[in-house]
This record gives structure tokens, sequence and C-alpha cells, in this order.
């Protein structure tokens, strides 16, 4: 059967506004380039697209092919971005997002959304499409990051009892095809496991985490947010992953 569509590639134009919206919507942000930039929907950088509004981490250069409308930044960002786009600039980016989302995307924000392929069998006890905590710390409290995309399931998975798969913030959460997650996992938000993996119990899977084909993940081991994981690794008993393998 076909692989399930992404859900962040199928997000319509649920509203219409403009770089300068997000701009006003953003605490202490300025605006540098086309503040009428029209913008339909969020992205995840990697994904953007022509109306898209994405962010990038502080720190990090403005990518050579990134093809949004808007991008929420830090200051003193570097890279090269054309007329028709426009950078917002803020002290953190990634709560300059979610003002952005809480604000403007409210619609997508309220709905939770799981496609899910076929021959997929899930206990009844886990919870799929949970928000999660992505959170910012705003220098007097924790600023919950709102979440717009969801989850997608292939063919073929099986999910045990009382896991715990969350929606993703910008990009979807994936479990590929084939993948045995077994009972008491958690997978966090935006994380991309590949095909064939397996997840023993007690496992931790942090957001935006990426896994390869079958990865074995033993119990009680723990990945840190973001860290990518080679095709056929094996990842021990209560072993804590920092950084890429």
């Amino acid at each position: 059967s076909s692989k399930p569509t992404s859900l962040t590639s199928r997000v319509v134009a649920v509203l219409e506004c403009r770089s300068d919206d997000v701009w006003r919507v953003i605490p202490g942000a300025t605006i540098i380039g086309n503040p009428s930039a029209t913008i339909t929907h969020p992205a995840a950088i990697h994904e953007a697209g022509e109306f898209s509004l994405s962010w990038l981490r502080a720190g990090r250069t403005v990518p050579k092919h990134w093809q949004g409308a808007a991008l929420i930044v830090a200051e003193h960002t570097v890279g090269n971005f054309s007329t028709h786009q426009a950078l917002i600039v803020c002290r953190n980016p990634r709560i300059g997002l979610g003002y952005a989302l809480r604000e403007l995307f409210a619609d997508l924000v309220a709905r939770k959304r799981v496609i899910q392929g076929s021959g997929v069998r899930l206990h009844p006890t886990a919870v799929i499409g949970q928000r999660g905590n992505s959170l910012e710390w705003d220098d007097v409290r924790w600023f919950r990051i709102p979440a717009v995309a969801g989850v997608v399931i292939e063919d073929d998975v099986t999910i045990g009892a009382m896991v715990t798969i969350v929606r993703g913030v910008l990009a979807d959460t994936i479990i590929g095809a084939g993948t045995d997650v077994c009972n008491h996992v958690n997978v966090g938000h935006g994380a991309r496991i590949g095909r064939h993996c397996v997840l023993a119990p007690f496992a931790a899977i942090g957001g935006s985490a990426v896994l390869g084909e079958r990865v074995k993940v033993w119990q009680h081991a723990a990945i840190k947010n973001g860290v990518k994981i080679g095709d056929r690794a094996v990842i021990g008993q209560s072993a804590n992953v920092l950084c890429d393998v």
C-alpha cells in the first residue's frame, strides 16, 4: 500500500496573513525585508515553501536555499534572502514562533490530526497525538510552544500498551512502516522513526530525533532531542544517547 502523506505537506491556507502581522504579535520584534510577504501556513525550515513561516535557532545562518515567505530569527543572524522575503528579528526565535502560532494559527493548534496506514495494530491504552512539553524559558516562566503538525503512522506498525506519541510542532512525528513500539515507550514531538525499528519498553525518543531503518532501542534507553541514529544501530539498555550515532 502507499505511504501515508505527511500532514504538514497537506496543510491548506486556513488563513492568509502578512509578514508584518507576524512582526506585530511578537513582543520587541523588528522586521527586515518585505513587510507584505504573504503567509498561509507555518512549516519547519527544511519543508519551507513559497508562502510558509519558519524559524531559525540563534547562531545559525539563513540557509542558501530557503524558500519561505518569512523567517523568525535572532539578532545578528546572517545570510542572504530575496526582496520578496522577510526576516522577523526577535530575542528568542522559538518563543517568537510560539507567539505567532498562538495568535495567528489558532485553528491549526486546536486540531488533533493523526494519519494511520494499513495493518496498524494499536493497543487501546496508547495515546497518539498528545500535546508534548515543547517549552522554552523566557526569563520568568516556561513558555509553551503550540503544536500545529500531527502524527503519521505508516503501514504494519505495532504500538503497545501505555505508549505516548506526541504530535509535532511544525513537522509531523513519523513512525516508519513495520516498526514495533513496545509498551510504555514515549516518542517526542517531530521525531522520525525509520522503517522496521524496534523500541523496547520504557524507551524515550526525544523531540526531533531521527532514527534510521532497522534501529533497535532497548529497555529504558533515552535519546536526546535532535539526535540522529544511523541505520541498523543498536542502542543498549539504559543508555543515554547525547550525540549522533
